[in-house]
């Protein structure tokens, strides 16, 4: 985590001041500011809910949901449309894929 943690800080800080103020550098106070709230929003995240195996869970079924399900399947719908060679049963069984994702993410909340 001592390695993963700044790297996403770094992640955050350019991709968020890079779009809100078109530098990635804007200054130190900018850069400070920043800092302070990501790591601030995970100290208040580990002090009002230190279960992080519900976190994971959560966000690993979304995510899951996203790149293993959602994105391959309409990917490949897609890719059939453009060649003329999308059916009814291929549309169906990839959709079945995507409503099973959406069933594993749903499951979630309930176990």
């Amino acid at each position: 985590m001592m390695t993963v943690y700044p790297l996403l800080g770094y992640l955050a800080r350019v991709q968020l001041l890079g779009h809100v103020f078109g530098d990635v550098y804007p200054s130190v106070f900018h850069v400070l500011v920043l800092n302070l709230l990501i790591v601030g929003a995970g100290v208040l995240t580990a002090c009002f809910y230190p279960n992080i195996g519900g976190i994971i869970r959560y966000s690993g079924a979304a995510c899951g949901l996203a790149f293993v399900f959602v994105y391959p399947a309409l990917t490949y719908i897609l890719a059939l449309r453009q060649e003329g060679r999308l059916t009814w049963p291929r549309l169906l069984a990839h959709v079945a894929i995507i409503v099973l994702g959406l069933a594993n993410l749903i499951v979630q909340f309930f176990l």
